[in-house]
């Protein structure tokens, strides 16, 4: 059992409250009632001292102390007394006992001053005062009522009733345990009645926090909650609860909207990013035909360059649309000299700036095991790029050559340089600082280089930016060298 839950605490704080309520109605009642008692018996003393006190002075009138000893043992009045005291005590005006209720402790002639208790005080003081009416008087052990006795406006001595204290709490005690067993059996049905109620008044908040945890784990489109419908605060708390759920639904399905446009746009990007990377290759291959047709129309048959240009522009695209598929691994040819070159001749086929010029530098003079397509798409991104940044008499420099164990490709141009705060999110998507253009390419080189185990660094200031692209040419495995030899031979 959770005791922090308020299906607990409510009902046990109801049962504690009256719990506590009984007990302190109880305790207040039990010692009214012991206040009643001692002034019950207070009262009966009085009357007790009230009657008994014409006959003591007459016994001490005559010296008659056997008179005295019979009016505080014998029934008054011929009835016996209810025995309401355990003690009585009558002295003379000298202060002397003069009879008792229990001769063997008082015995007569005994001097006030000598008995135990406050006799001696009591004696002094009503023989001084003169007082007819009772004084109370209470030690540890009794509660005792004196009154002085007068003959003829004379003093003839002092009447003492004592009460035990231990008598009072025996009486008190009987009727605590009387009143306690009544009382427990009137707290058992409410005890039982405030831990029902409690889990009542418990169970709307119960239930409405089980709501909110399935909120947070299931469905809300399938999540139906019976809430309590009224005008108080729980009821309130459940209608704000209510609107919060379908505040949530409407963001649910909102999120569903965006997450298909989203979508949608991803499907779009794509697509622009497959005709970006297939538009190269194209281009080049319908500039490369429309000059042989305009500049070879003697020649039936296409010359087997153009043939061989066409063919690795066809295997360059056919390998981009397989990159799409993350299962497709088509196998990939090792880059040669000419394929470089064949870069070369797509971009020179571009149409340039007035005075503008594309200097190429290929430094490669054997085939390298490095796949062809990545290289080669590399390259045409970069100095496609390049050759749209300059402007009439400016230039390109492409450079590629190995260099200890890596492919160094490094394009330059004298155009507009890259601002400064796009360098940091040069490589990232659809993030350009050409007009018209898609931020694409860029992305797609970065992402070729990592894939590829290479690194990029870019420089631009106002002479001239700078791409520099490091390849490392991995180590030819047996298979490799096998595959080249059957291929000579």
């Amino acid at each position: 059992m959770r005791l922090s839950s308020y299906r607990y605490r409510i009902p046990l704080s109801l049962v504690g409250c009256v719990l506590l309520t009984a007990a302190v109605l109880g305790g207040a009642l039990a010692w009214e009632t012991y206040r009643n008692l001692i002034a019950d018996r207070i009262a009966e003393g009085e009357r007790m001292l009230q009657s008994m006190a014409p006959v003591l002075i007459q016994a001490l009138k005559h010296d008659d102390v056997w008179l005295a000893w019979t009016a505080l043992r014998e029934p008054v009045n011929g009835h016996p007394p209810p025995r309401p005291y355990r003690l009585a005590v009558a002295l003379d005006r000298f202060g002397h006992v003069f009879a008792s209720s229990r001769p063997r402790d008082f015995r007569v002639g005994t001097a006030a001053a000598d008995l135990p208790g406050p006799w001696g005080r009591l004696f002094t003081q009503l023989r001084e005062d003169h007082l007819a009416r009772p004084v109370r008087l209470r030690d540890g052990a009794y509660l005792y009522l004196a009154s002085a006795l007068h003959s003829e406006g004379d003093f003839s001595g002092l009447l003492v009733i004592g009460y035990p204290v231990a008598g009072f709490w025996a009486r008190f005690r009987e009727i605590l345990w009387q009143g306690g067993g009544v009382l427990l059996a009137l707290l058992a049905p409410i005890t039982l009645v405030g831990w029902y109620w409690g889990r009542r008044m418990a169970s709307p908040l119960v239930h409405l926090s089980h709501c909110m945890v399935k909120a947070r784990t299931e469905n809300l489109e399938s999540l139906h909650c019976q809430l309590p419908a009224g005008r108080d605060e729980i009821g309130e708390l459940a209608r704000r609860f209510q609107q919060l759920l379908a505040g949530l639904r409407e963001k649910q399905l909102l999120e569903q909207k965006m997450f298909a446009q989203e979508r949608m746009a991803a499907i779009g990007r794509l697509a622009a990013s497959v005709a970006h990377e297939i538009n190269n290759p194209v281009g080049g291959m319908l500039v490369a035909l429309d000059t042989w047709r305009h500049h070879n129309r003697e020649r039936q048959d296409p010359p087997e360059r153009l043939l061989s240009l066409l063919e690795r522009g066809l295997h360059q695209i056919a390998d981009t649309v397989s990159a799409l598929l993350v299962e497709s691994r088509g196998a990939q040819r090792d880059l040669t000299p000419q394929d470089i070159d064949d870069v070369a001749t797509l971009l020179k086929a571009q149409r340039l700036p007035a005075g503008a010029h594309l200097h190429w530098h290929n430094g490669l003079h054997r085939p390298l095991p490095l796949p062809a397509t990545p290289v080669r798409q590399i390259l045409l991104n970069l100095a496609s790029n390049a050759l749209q940044a300059i402007g009439p008499g400016q230039n390109v420099t492409v450079r590629v050559r190995p260099e200890g164990g890596r492919l160094r490709l490094q394009v330059a141009d004298d155009g507009e340089p890259i601002p400064a705060a796009a360098l940091d999110t040069l490589f990232e998507p659809f993030q350009s600082h050409r007009p018209g253009g898609t931020g694409l390419g860029l992305w797609i080189t970065y992402q070729l280089v990592q894939q590829l185990g290479g690194q990029i660094e870019v420089r631009s200031d106002a002479e001239r930016t700078v791409f520099d692209i490091t390849l490392p040419i991995p180590a030819p495995t047996a298979r490799d060298t096998e595959e080249r030899h059957a291929d000579t031979a």
